[in-house]
């Protein structure tokens, strides 16, 4: 078995004991860091190990749906830090589709 299968099955069984343990823990009032569920964040942690493997592989193409899952997850604190009116800065689907068209782009270069 590849070293990458073995760390995205433990990453998904990981993730799928995660959802379970927040969503007891969000019904009875804990595993909530600064107003942020831990789910979303260990979903962060995930696309960030997932960035910087694509980075030290040099595979530019992969980088932009982490990036793109990132944004996504925080949208709702990046707008509230950089003081936007909305939780909402950018659909969601345009954010997807950015990065499928970037992914594409920079995958054919």
């Amino acid at each position: 078995m590849k070293k990458s299968g073995v760390f995205w099955g433990i990453s998904l069984i990981g993730t799928a004991i995660l959802l379970l343990v927040s969503y007891l823990g969000t019904s009875l009032g804990f595993l909530d860091i600064s107003g942020v569920p831990i789910v979303r964040i260990c979903l962060g942690v995930l696309c960030l190990a997932w960035l910087i493997s694509a980075l030290v592989r040099l595979k530019i193409s992969e980088i932009f749906f982490p990036l793109a899952f990132i944004f996504l997850l925080f949208e709702k604190e990046i707008a509230g830090f950089i003081g936007a009116k909305t939780d909402e800065l950018i659909p969601t689907w345009i954010v997807i589709l950015c990065a499928f068209l970037l992914t594409i782009g920079v995958g054919t270069l």
